[in-house]
């Protein structure tokens, strides 16, 4: 009898330790990929029942908590618990746990705006992917080399970062992912204008223009125009800078109802005010750049409507104008 109780015994903890998963956490598993809005409110409504998961589920739970604030855009700046769940991954589950981990542990850097710490982990995260294993994450590799690509941008780094985003855009090929494959050629057309390589940047613009077209996407296309609007404007191309502009206003999704901008994208009144200008209606032009400074959320918006409005007074020959904008 005492030998049948230690079996039983025995019987229990092994039951406990190849418990099912909760199923709070595969709601959140299949939910966090296409609806992470959704996951992250089922996992935080269930922090509490968290708390008492056996710690492998627990760890699962923290790890999965800031895939789906990564996911929804939610800042990652006060997440604190990334370093002890990488460390447990580093002794338990799978390599591709390990890279997730590191992955969001360089999303927590990124929030707090520590580049070269965020550099570090996404850069752990891809030297622990294994391309040839079955079970590599190909769609994730190429998120992260994507976030590689942005830290370089913003470092100026523009040669690291056309080559973060060209492995960016072979893993999202391999994943079958079309559109993070166009937008990574996009953005390396963004570094070769920085790097004043315009010919390449242009070609680039043309490039994805036709590309998010091909594919259907209207909406992507009309907001990939800016370089090339600008690079018409510059080389007097006035039709094709117009045709631009009209697919602009069409088919980006950036103007409201009553044609006004969204904040962050009032840098369209200036290739407006710009093409008025290079037309001699100056009523017209004037009209744009007061939008632009009226409308700026950052100081080229403010310099570019500052220096236009300077021009435009100077032809109209109002020196008291002239001199107020130019000294804004």
């Amino acid at each position: 009898m005492k030998k049948l109780s230690y079996f039983i015994f025995a019987l229990l903890l092994l039951s406990c330790s190849f418990s099912d998963k909760p199923l709070v956490l595969k709601k959140a598993e299949a939910l966090v990929d296409s609806l992470p809005d959704a996951a992250l409110k089922i996992l935080e409504e269930n922090k509490s029942a968290a708390d008492g998961f056996p710690t492998r589920y627990r760890m699962d739970y923290l790890l999965l908590y800031a895939m789906a604030m990564n996911k929804s855009y939610v800042s990652m700046d006060t997440v604190s618990f990334m370093p002890q769940v990488i460390r447990y991954y580093e002794n338990h589950g799978s390599t591709g746990d390990l890279v997730t981990a590191n992955y969001m542990m360089g999303c927590v850097f990124r929030d707090k705006g520590d580049s070269p710490m965020a550099l570090r982990y996404f850069l752990n995260a891809t030297r622990l992917s294994d391309v040839n294993n079955s079970d590599c994450d190909v769609n994730e590799l190429a998120a992260i080399y994507g976030q590689i690509g942005y830290v370089f941008y913003n470092q100026r780094i523009l040669t690291k970062a056309i080559e973060a985003w060209h492995e960016c855009q072979k893993y999202a090929l391999l994943a079958g992912d079309t559109i993070r494959a166009i937008q990574s050629i996009e953005y390396c057309g963004y570094s070769y204008s920085g790097l004043n390589k315009l010919d390449s940047a242009i070609s680039i613009a043309k490039r994805v223009y036709a590309s998010y077209k091909r594919i259907g996407d209207d909406e992507a296309a009309a907001s990939s125009l800016g370089s090339l609007i600008l690079y018409c404007l510059d080389t007097d191309r006035l039709d094709a800078a117009k045709k631009y502009m009209d697919d602009y206003i069409m088919h980006s999704g950036y103007f409201d109802k009553e044609g006004n901008l969204q904040p962050g994208h009032e840098f369209f009144y200036y290739y407006l005010a710009d093409y008025y200008e290079r037309l001699d209606r100056l009523d017209s032009a004037e009209y744009f750049y007061r939008r632009l400074l009226c409308n700026a959320t950052n100081y080229n918006s403010s310099e570019n409507g500052s220096r236009g409005l300077m021009r435009i007074y100077s032809r109209k020959g109002e020196a008291d104008s002239v001199m107020k904008y130019s000294n804004m």
